[in-house]
């Protein structure tokens, strides 16, 4: 009850942020609260100027040797540094402007490179090139080089889909798999045909550039979920910016353009979107659906309903021929309709509610 409240059509009206903080049982709120509040982080000085119990604790930058260090473990893991690289270590510090994100992204981004890239990447490049006193200026700049040096196409898509989800979103490894594969990002080649396989690999280039991080780790030491840093998501947000549904651009976006619709946009402000036929992806967390706005997207090639309170599906479903992957988790819906046109979005059972029927 409490999960269809905060997803209510009312309170997404109200409130442009929420957090849904799941707490154990008997605990008391007030602790909790204010250990959330006492705990807070933030950037921008003014707002935790206001939340804080006490006066903000300002980070220092990193010293330049601890700075060093990093980038040395992300770019040269068991192995000597080279010596063209140790030459440079003043303009490498000085790049990283005493961040460690930024050490460790720039790190990521010369592991397994050539000698004659590093010397493109880190003495010829105007993004880095430069005075530049602001730290949060510079990873910019970084995350942005590290993108751009993305070695395919296709794995840039698979960054930039981190958009559709909010920030501090944890995702699962799997899953996130599966989406790229419905949405056509992965494409098989003379080594490797098995999508799941490039999958895995197009999240261990992400990983290894250190534009994911905190990993979470099964029994057998395999990586099943991670989370992507709020940086690190701006940037994705600013590739998949023309193509992701967003209410609070200035206005003259072309909305015709739209190809996603993510967790964070407004399910009461879907009918603005003016080609309906060009929508590949809608997350969908609102109590209803109307079938013909639906049937209208019918291009769909992935439809998250989890955590929407949805009933049933009609068996006009079918109809979207282009869909690949359906999430049903925490959803009443128990089965799916009956019809040869939803075979095609089979291989998306892993996520459909426990209840199920066959």
């Amino acid at each position: 009850m409490a999960k269809r409240i905060f997803n209510d059509e009312q309170i997404l009206k109200h409130f442009e942020k929420r957090v849904w903080l799941c707490l154990p049982e008997m605990s008391e709120i007030k602790s909790f609260i204010q250990l959330i509040l006492e705990s807070l982080t933030k950037r921008k000085v003014e707002v935790a100027s206001t939340v804080a119990a006490a006066a903000p604790h300002r980070l220092e930058k990193l010293a330049k040797d601890h700075c060093w260090s990093i980038f040395k473990q992300r770019a040269f893991v068991d192995v000597e540094v080279p010596e063209e690289i140790v030459i440079m270590e003043n303009r490498i510090v000085e790049m990283c402007q005493g961040v460690p994100l930024a050490a460790s992204v720039l790190g990521g981004l010369l592991c397994n490179k050539e000698k004659h890239e590093w010397l493109t990447i880190l003495d010829g490049n105007t993004l880095v090139a430069g005075e530049d006193d602001n730290g949060e200026n510079s990873i910019r700049k970084i995350l942005k080089l590290s993108y751009d040096y993305l070695p395919s196409p296709h794995l840039k898509k698979c960054f930039a889909y981190f958009a559709m989800f909010p920030k501090d979103f944890e995702f699962e490894k799997d899953q996130l798999i599966q989406l790229w594969m419905a949405e056509g990002f992965l494409h098989p080649c003379q080594e490797i045909t098995v999508m799941e396989v490039i999958g895995n690999k197009f999240f261990q280039l992400l990983l290894r550039n250190s534009l994911l991080q905190d990993v979470k780790l099964d029994e057998h030491n395999n990586i099943t979920h991670c989370k992507m840093h709020d940086l690190v998501h701006d940037l994705a947000g600013d590739i998949l910016k023309s193509k992701l549904f967003d209410p609070r651009g200035d206005g003259g976006e072309n909305l015709s353009q739209v190809r996603y619709f993510g967790w964070d946009s407004p399910s009461d402000q879907i009918y603005k979107i003016n080609e309906p036929g060009n929508l590949c992806t809608l997350f969908w967390k609102s109590n209803y659906i109307l079938e013909d706005m639906l049937l209208s997207f019918k291009f769909l090639r992935v439809l998250n309903l989890s955590s929407s309170g949805i009933k049933e599906l009609s068996a006009k479903i079918g109809k979207l021929i282009y869909l690949r992957y359906l999430d049903l988790p925490d959803t009443n819906i128990t089965a799916l309709p009956h019809s040869d046109k939803t075979k095609s979005i089979s291989s998306a059972r892993d996520y459909f509610p426990p209840l199920m029927e066959d």
